[in-house]
């Protein structure tokens, strides 16, 4: 995905949805108190770049992918896995595969 300055967040999260459907893509920027999500309408591109190139490789280590999304993009990036009605983060196993993630999900989602 082409990511540019007229690309919103909700068109990322969109695009990652679509390669990972029981993994949700969470934006922000700030820590503690003064913590704030993206919205839908933000513009996903905070780095001044004029475009860059977003790859969801589901063989990609999801800290990896954390991080040269962050880099790339300029937002923090989190990662979060469905688990039925819930999303749980997925710190304590970032070292899986983004395909590992997701078929955990579509598991804990199917035993429903």
């Amino acid at each position: 995905m082409t990511v540019n300055p007229n690309t919103t967040v909700n068109e990322l999260m969109c695009q990652f949805a679509e390669h990972f459907p029981f993994l949700r893509l969470a934006l922000y920027e700030g820590v503690g108190s003064k913590k704030r999500a993206a919205t839908e309408n933000d513009f996903a591109l905070k780095t001044g770049e004029k475009s860059v190139e977003i790859k969801f490789e589901s063989t990609a280590k999801v800290r990896d992918f954390i991080d040269n999304l962050e880099n790339k993009i300029g937002w923090k990036v989190q990662i979060l896995r469905s688990s039925g009605k819930l999303y749980i983060e997925t710190s304590v196993t970032d070292q899986w595969t983004l395909d590992r993630q997701n078929q955990e999900g579509a598991e804990l989602s199917s035993n429903l």
